[in-house]
């Protein structure tokens, strides 16, 4: 996948993969902009039912405008591939951020409360907020992807 293009984004790397998808980052060619491209596999978008959740939830979080959720730019489909086009967030993940620092539950619980708290309410599923997977921002702020990878 890496270097490849689909529709006006090229793949430039691979940033996660789990259950729920691959993650790359890429350039949006038309805007030259950096994303993060989401490419669903192929056993989730067999079942009709769960392309159609994803599209719900996607629009839903689309709507949502708050600092700790990250952007989406749109829902795109490419011969059979389903994916998603969503904002990058510059740095690390809060993992490499803190090193092997231990958390003070205090903290763990101010970080989650604010990558959360633009969810709430809104009908959708709660993000992997795992430390691995949740990018801080150049400020240390944790922002959250609607959907887990």
């Amino acid at each position: 996948m890496i270097g490849s293009t689909l529709g006006n984004y090229k793949i430039l790397e691979k940033v996660g993969e789990g259950g729920q998808g691959t993650v790359y980052r890429a350039i949006d060619s038309k805007l030259g902009r950096p994303v993060v491209i989401k490419v669903l596999p192929a056993e989730l978008t067999a079942k009709e039912a769960n392309l159609k959740r994803f599209e719900r939830e996607a629009r839903l979080a689309s709507a949502l405008d708050h600092p700790n959720i990250c952007t989406i730019f749109g829902l795109h489909k490419v011969d059979d591939i389903h994916f998603m086009a969503m904002q990058y967030v510059e740095g690390r993940n809060v993992r490499e951020g803190l090193g092997r620092q231990a958390l003070h539950l205090r903290d763990r619980c101010s970080r989650q409360l604010r990558r959360t708290s633009g969810l709430n309410g809104n009908g959708l599923s709660g993000p992997d907020s795992t430390d691995g997977r949740v990018p801080l921002s150049s400020d240390r702020l944790a922002e959250s992807f609607p959907f887990p990878a």
